[in-house]
């Protein structure tokens, strides 16, 4: 099966697992921004995923964390953009996690992936998810809940 094959089973099995459970009305419009981003994803390498995919949570943190702040365009500039207390990824997160958006599992778990991207963005070598330090990073995210 050809990477474009895959691709497309992947997609309809998504489309279909999320209709059964109810969740492509919880999506709405972003269902298929999800199946064809997951779609990408398939056919990049492990690099390219662990830095696709941190992108794309940085961007919805920085989106979370923009609903509960005042709609002005040049407060969201000053605060999201050039040296802005949110302009990076662990500040969104340490963020988001002191004003109660997200658990201490889920802070945990982003900060993992925070590390596995700059792994990936700053080591010039071959790695990939089977490298020990990033096969044990992920093993880490696995382990139970730890917000008890």
């Amino acid at each position: 099966m050809n990477q474009k094959e895959r691709a497309e089973l992947l997609s309809g099995i998504m489309r279909e697992m999320l209709q059964k459970i109810g969740a492509d009305d919880f999506f709405g419009q972003e269902l298929e921004e999800i199946i064809a981003f997951r779609t990408i994803l398939t056919e990049e390498t492990d690099r390219g995923c662990a830095l696709m995919s941190s992108s794309l949570l940085e961007h919805r943190l920085g989106q979370l964390l923009k609903s509960y702040i005042v709609d002005d365009k040049k407060i969201h500039k000053e605060l999201f953009e050039g040296n802005g207390p949110f302009t990076t990824f662990s500040s969104r997160i340490n963020t988001a996690f002191a004003l109660g958006l997200i658990s201490k599992t889920m802070m945990h778990d982003l900060n993992i992936l925070r590390k596995i991207r700059n792994e990936f963005a700053h080591n010039p070598t071959n790695i990939n998810f089977k490298t020990n330090r990033i096969a044990d990073q992920i093993m880490d995210m696995q382990k139970k809940e730890i917000d008890k």
